[in-house]
């Protein structure tokens, strides 16, 4: 177990008081939301009649292929070409629908083979984002050997809802941009079926159905939604040695507030004795639909009180936060997502908390600092990668706590004017037998010394599990997260169900981090080093019980907390109404 020798000297340096201000900050006691639906894919245009299928010739050598999409540029008595034309349909004059079809030329064309080749453009047309689309073999004279393909590409006809009760059909379908007769493009219509679905309260689905008119194809939003107010109570071991390990929480969630689609979320945590932590958080985001835009302000108040030796409580510490966020959608490429978010954080604390002290100092120290985070998504067949890349800007000097006084009053060598960087990466790979692996990983790199709120912090649920939470800090570091899932059973019953709705996910992990600071104080070590591994288990029932639970062993002491403590378990329980 790797051991350092003068602890009281470096934890107090690059600990400082990060452990319990980011216990404290919005973070640590936001709201739970219920998770919003997953990212769909494109339906299954509606079906046509079945063709005919046979060996049949119809053509003995295929001499010339002509796709039009005009009814009125099609001539049933036939034409006469030599290889492949296109009329009128852009998406096919590429070189990869020509390397389709061209196989198809001087054989002889059967039915079977016809009808494949109806389906090989059907295709193609899906995979460039056109999901709805008819080709056609109306009769014709074959015989000069070329036939004549018709390309119908689905227009919108009706968009129409279908199970939604506490949403209206008007806050729904408006959404959905795409105009009567307009050609059904693939992406823009997922998009607006995500933009739809970021309310967790409702998921909606798409389906294609025949229009009435020629050509016309109805969009259905199929929904599931539920009554728009969450409450919710629950339990985790997230604390501290100082303030109690015990948190109990409390809160509600509102998802059509105002009846505006807006969301309002609120959360109370606290010590169970309510006396060495009581903390409130809340957030407003409101939807901006001309844009596609998403405005979220959010805040936290935290006020605690360690209990000292003989039962006696500290002075009250005091953190606030309040913060918002602007995020901008890019255009997607593909089933690649991408995305802006541009914020502003405030953040003040009078950094009663000192690691093993109970200090009061008299002047506030405050965070103020601007934020731009581009993030993605992509999913696959294997599964989805999702990343993100988030610069913290501080000019200094912005407000009274915020300047180098304050700042090294808190933590040594601290400094108001900072920018740092942070990159987080995750993977999610499907395995055989319903295995999956979860990989995740964090790297930071700052200009200056930071306080506790804005290091990267190592121990807890989130990371290093088997560790305290955040039982090491540091301005620049990486932590890497791995689990591996096995196949999740069924176990548990929902309320007035028969079958199990219970969904049991068992794993083991290895979680490992290195961080350390930008300026190191005279004894302080080069860097900290934390590894663990263990099991746990996810367990989900219905949207009403969500359970989590790790034991974790360390590989290696952090030379902070009692090394004959090298194991933890970690849990939280949230019951949901």
């Amino acid at each position: 177990m790797m051991k350092f020798s003068r602890p009281g000297v470096w934890a107090l340096a690059l600990l400082g008081l990060s452990a319990t201000i980011r216990a404290q900050t919005y973070e640590q006691v936001a709201p739970k939301t219920p998770p919003a639906a997953p990212m769909q894919a494109l339906p299954a245009a509606p079906p046509s009649a079945a063709p005919a299928d046979s060996d049949k010739v119809i053509v003995p050598t295929l001499r010339g292929l002509v796709f039009v999409a005009d009814q009125a540029r099609f001539q049933a008595r036939g034409v006469t070409v030599e290889g492949l034309q296109v009329i009128g349909v852009a998406l096919l004059e590429t070189a990869e629908f020509r390397a389709l079809a061209t196989p198809y030329l001087g054989r002889a064309l059967t039915l079977r083979a016809l009808n494949r080749l109806t389906r090989d453009t059907v295709l193609y047309f899906r995979r460039q984002g056109r999901p709805v689309v008819d080709v056609l073999v109306p009769e014709q004279n074959v015989s000069g050997g070329t036939v004549q393909l018709l390309v119908v590409e689905g227009r919108l006809g009706h968009v129409r809802t279908e199970g939604n009760k506490w949403f209206t059909a008007d806050q729904i379908r408006a959404s959905v941009r795409g105009r009567t007769g307009e050609v059904i493009e693939g992406a823009p219509l997922l998009a607006d079926i995500a933009w739809i679905n970021q309310n967790p309260f409702r998921q909606v689905d798409l389906v294609f159905t025949r229009g009435t008119g020629a050509g016309e194809t109805d969009v259905i939003l199929r929904t599931i939604d539920r009554y728009p107010l969450r409450v919710y109570v629950g339990y985790e071991d997230s604390g501290n040695a100082l303030t109690g390990f015990d948190r109990v929480q409390a809160g509600a969630n509102w998802g059509n507030a105002f009846g505006r689609d807006e969301q309002m979320n609120y959360q109370l945590s606290a010590s169970p004795d309510f006396k060495k932590l009581v903390a409130h958080s809340g957030s407003y985001i409101v939807p901006l639909p001309a844009w596609r835009h998403t405005l979220t302000v959010f805040g936290s108040f935290a006020e605690s009180r360690p209990e000292l030796a003989g039962g006696f409580f500290a002075l009250a510490g005091r953190t606030w936060q309040a913060s918002a966020r602007y995020r901008v959608p890019l255009p997607a490429r593909g089933t690649l997502t991408r995305e802006l978010t541009a914020g502003v954080d405030f953040k003040r604390s009078n950094n009663n908390l000192s690691f093993g002290g109970s200090q009061v100092f008299a002047q506030e120290n405050d965070v103020v600092q601007a934020t731009l985070a581009f993030s993605t998504n992509r999913p696959d067949k294997h599964g989805s990668t999702a990343g993100s890349l988030t610069l913290a800007l501080s000019p200094g000097g912005l407000s009274r706590g915020n300047d180098a006084a304050s700042y090294r009053a808190a933590r040594s060598l601290a400094q108001p004017d900072y920018l740092y960087a942070r990159l987080e990466l995750e993977r999610l790979t499907k395995l055989p037998h319903g295995f999956s692996w979860l990989a995740r990983g964090t790297a930071q790199l700052a200009s200056a010394n930071l306080l506790g709120s804005e290091q990267l912090g190592l121990g807890g649920a989130g990371n290093l599990r088997g560790y305290e939470e955040r039982e090491a800090n540091g301005d620049d570091g990486f932590v890497l997260v791995n689990e591996l899932h096995a196949a999740p059973f069924r176990v548990g019953h929902a309320p007035g169900r028969k079958e199990p709705q219970g969904r049991l996910d068992p794993l083991v992990f290895f979680d490992y981090g290195v961080v350390r600071s930008h300026r190191r104080l005279p004894g302080e070590p080069s860097r900290l080093e934390l590894a663990s591994t263990g099991i746990g288990c996810r367990y989900h029932l219905g949207g009403n019980l969500t359970v989590r639970a790790d034991y974790g062993w360390q590989l290696k002491d952090s030379g902070v907390s009692d090394g004959r403590r090298n194991r933890r378990a970690h849990a939280s329980v949230t019951l949901a109404f």
